[in-house]
């Protein structure tokens, strides 16, 4: 019974063993390989259609005024000190 349980258990350690050593890598690699070619090919089919023509482009941006006070800014409450007493 001794020497079934010990077998067992050898057999076990060596295939955890073998699975992560050879099989687990390939597997990660293969799984990633294969995620970064569908994002590849996911990429290439949303990219914007490229200009055929020779226009410039032109980005039209508003200038912040710094300067500039915000009409909603909340009111004012001044804040007294009670005595307690």
């Amino acid at each position: 019974m001794f020497e079934k349980l010990l077998f067992f258990l050898i057999l076990v350690y060596l295939f955890f063993r073998i699975f992560t050593r050879y099989i687990l890598p390939w597997l990660l690699t293969t799984f990633i390989k294969k995620a970064m070619k569908n994002n590849f090919n996911f990429n290439l089919d949303n990219s914007p259609p490229k200009s055929k023509s020779n226009e410039p482009v032109v980005i039209n941006k508003s200038k912040k005024n710094p300067n500039k006070k915000f009409d909603n800014e909340g009111e004012y409450v001044d804040f007294t000190e009670l005595n307690d007493e």
